[in-house]
């Protein structure tokens, strides 16, 4: 699978994927989103705290990985959105894994992800890519993989 950095040429099917039903059901905001404000979305997504991932297999583009650094809290946030035709194909574990060992080349902090109670693919595919819950409530889980320690040479 390929894994690069999005850009315009990804905006529409990006929008595509996230007004999707079944994307908006799992969702935590189930809102329709309006060309316009995709657009300001997207262009605001340059922020050097934002990285967004377009995965491909066999030049059929799969989903949208999504990293947003918190400063505060020294960590970020990721979520992700598949294309609907490739759903239920096992695509989904390996792109997150993927998109997530190459965030972590680029950065070095723990990664968060909330995701509804009952999305039981979400919930699969994260724990596949090494994260592990932290907290529950009645209608979402977060879920947290730590940070790579670092290994410096000549140290224990």
């Amino acid at each position: 699978m390929l894994v690069r950095h999005a850009c315009s040429s990804d905006s529409e099917d990006i929008l595509l994927w996230r007004n999707d039903k079944t994307s908006r059901k799992m969702s935590l905001n189930k809102d329709i989103i309006s060309l316009d404000e995709h657009n300001l979305w997207f262009e605001s997504s340059s922020d050097l705290n934002r990285v967004i991932y377009i995965g491909e297999n066999d030049g059929l583009k799969v989903g949208i990985c999504r990293f947003d650094f918190n400063e505060k809290e020294l960590c970020s946030k990721v979520s992700i959105n598949m294309n609907p035709t490739v759903r239920g194909k096992g695509l989904g574990k390996v792109f997150l894994k993927s998109s997530v060992e190459m965030y972590l080349d680029q950065t070095n902090y723990d990664l968060i992800a909330k995701i509804k109670t009952d999305n039981l693919a979400s919930k699969k595919i994260f724990s596949y890519a090494g994260f592990e819950l932290i907290e529950t409530n009645v209608n979402e889980l977060l879920l947290r993989r730590k940070k790579r320690k670092l290994h410096i040479k000549g140290v224990e």
